[in-house]
This record gives C-alpha cells, sequence and structure tokens, in this order.
C-alpha cells in the first residue's frame, strides 16, 4: 500500500493533465476533482482542504451532482 503524503497535490496534477490534454484535443469541458477512500477501515481525522472528498459508498451523490451541475 502506498502512502500519500498529500492526496490534494495528486489530483490537482491529474487536473491539469486532463485539462492540457482537453485543450490539445479542442474538448471543451469543465474538470472537477473528487478525492475518494476507498478502504472500508478509513477513518477521517480531518477531510483534506481544498478538494471535495468522500468514502466509496458516498461517490454515487457527487456523481450525480457533478452531472446535475453540468449538463
Amino acid at each position: 500500500m502506498q502512502n500519500l503524503d498529500n492526496p490534494v497535490f495528486q489530483l490537482n496534477k491529474h487536473i491539469r493533465f486532463i485539462e492540457k490534454w482537453f485543450a490539445l484535443h479542442r474538448i471543451n469541458l469543465p474538470v472537477a476533482g473528487l478525492l475518494v477512500f476507498t478502504a472500508n477501515s478509513c477513518v477521517f481525522r480531518a477531510k483534506p482542504a481544498g478538494a471535495l472528498s468522500c468514502k466509496t459508498y458516498q461517490m454515487n451523490e457527487y456523481l450525480h451532482r457533478i452531472l446535475r451541475d453540468s449538463p
């Protein structure tokens, strides 16, 4: 198991990559990120600041919200 020092940094790196790839291919779509913690034993001491985050069972609600807000 890999321990990430700051998952928000990794998320922002992925968002920048996707935004550049979209621009290169002339795709005009908004890009949003969500940190999803998959371990059942995961306990939030504090949610990371600067990004939406959830556990796996909460992900569907976030995806529905993104789809609703970005038709």
